[in-house]
Order: structure tokens, then sequence, then C-alpha cells
């Protein structure tokens, strides 16, 4: 069944996992052998993690207010206030509110959840940053014209989490995990083996990312992480609309 988020309601038993196909192209980054304990301690935490955050947060909203940023256009900040116990993994979650979602005590949070997948959104988003401090989301509306309003709203969990749970813990991608342990322990520091053939594309800051089979790209939220990468793939691809 077709939800309002244009998914398909389903269990999360009955969740199908995509199929994995190797890659056709050259993936060898060149490590060197790693402790598979290292992919077994992964696959646990992973899975402890999606467990922690595949339900649904209701929380309140208590004001809005609006900033516009350069990049990414108007942000709507909802305030939320400081009693709430934050979660890191709302970064990139959908925040909405479903017309049937009210402060019934009679009705539990599953019942709207349930809800939801049919009923009509009030107003939606994606939420771009969580600041703690000041108990307030950070939130880009996928339609400008259906602002937030005071009154409880949902946070949906990142989907990524399930997905990334699938990667370390079903069986359908047992092939996958076999190069894992050793890109789990090159990203605990100190490897990062040069390529054969090193090339110096895209935007001229980050160009030594060619240089080395593999990079990372850190920043605290809201900094831009996604916009430097979404740019630097137009560079290489050399797209006029990046």
């Amino acid at each position: 069944m077709a939800n309002a988020f244009g998914d398909v309601a389903h269990d999360e038993e009955a969740m199908p996992v995509a199929e994995f196909s190797p890659a056709r192209f050259q993936s060898d980054l060149g490590l060197p052998p790693a402790d598979g304990q290292l992919l077994k301690d992964a696959a646990t935490s992973v899975r402890q993690e999606y467990r922690d955050c595949s339900k649904w947060k209701r929380l309140r909203c208590r004001k809005v207010s609006v900033f516009a940023e350069r990049d990414r256009g108007t942000v709507y900040i909802v305030h939320v206030g400081g009693s709430v116990e934050f979660d890191w993994t709302w970064e990139g979650a959908v925040a909405l509110r479903p017309k049937s979602l009210d402060d019934n005590a009679l009705f539990s949070d599953t019942s709207f959840e349930n809800a939801a997948y049919e009923d009509e959104i009030v107003w939606q988003g994606e939420v771009l940053e969580v600041d703690e401090r000041n108990g307030c989301l950070f939130i880009s509306l996928y339609n400008p014209e259906a602002m937030p309003t005071s009154g409880s709203f949902f946070v949906r969990p990142f989907e990524f989490l399930s997905v990334l749970d699938a990667v370390f813990n079903e069986p359908a991608f047992e092939v996958a995990r076999q190069d894992l342990p050793r890109r789990l322990a090159a990203a605990e520091g100190g490897i990062h083996p040069e390529v054969t053939k090193p090339i110096r594309v895209g935007l001229p800051h980050i160009q030594e990312w060619w240089r080395h089979s593999w990079n990372v790209l850190w920043g605290p939220p809201g900094t831009g992480k996604t916009w430097t990468i979404g740019q630097q793939i137009a560079a290489v691809l050399d797209d006029p609309e990046r």
C-alpha cells in the first residue's frame, strides 16, 4: 500500500533486501589485511544502533522561526525545548505532522504512526541539523508553502540505518562484507595507499582526494559536507549545472 511519502507500507520483518551485485569496475583499494573481529564488532554496533533508532520520535513544536541560507534556501527552525533527549540520527531524518495527530493521550504514538501512512500531511521536511544547546531542529521543507505549525509532530528515523544494518548483518550482503574488515581498519586512521595513476581533477582545494585510494571528508553538522561532495562529483563529470 502506497503511503503519503511515496513509500510502500510494510512490516519490518517482511522488508525486502536489495540484491547485491559485485561492482563491474576495479574496486580494490590496496588495503592491507585486517582482523575479522573488526567486522563482528561493527555488525553488533550497527544492529544495536538500528534497533535503538528505528522508532518514530514524537516531539512538540513550541515555536517556529526562519532564516535563509545561500545554498539551501529557506530553512525553518522548529523549537522543541531543552528537555528533549536529542539524537544525532535525526540529522537526515524526516520531520512531519500528520493531519490527524493531536495531543490526545487516549491514542498511542503507534496509532498515529500507522495513520500517518494514509493520512494527509500538514507539513514535512528534512532535518538538516540538530541544535541540542538551544533545543531546536533546522528543517528544510519539501513544500515551502506548508510551513511548520505549533503542536505535536514526528521525526521519522533516518532510513540509511536500515540499509547499513542490512549490509552488515543480512545474508544477501555476505559477499560485499568480505572486504569490510580491511576498510574498517583503514577508517581507524593511518592507512592511505596511494593510487598507481593519480589524477588532479575537480575542485582545486580537494584535488588531493584523487592521489589516494580513499578519503574521508569530516565536518560538524551543517558545514557543507554533502554539498562539497556533490560539487566535486559534478566538477569531475564536467556538469555545467553544478
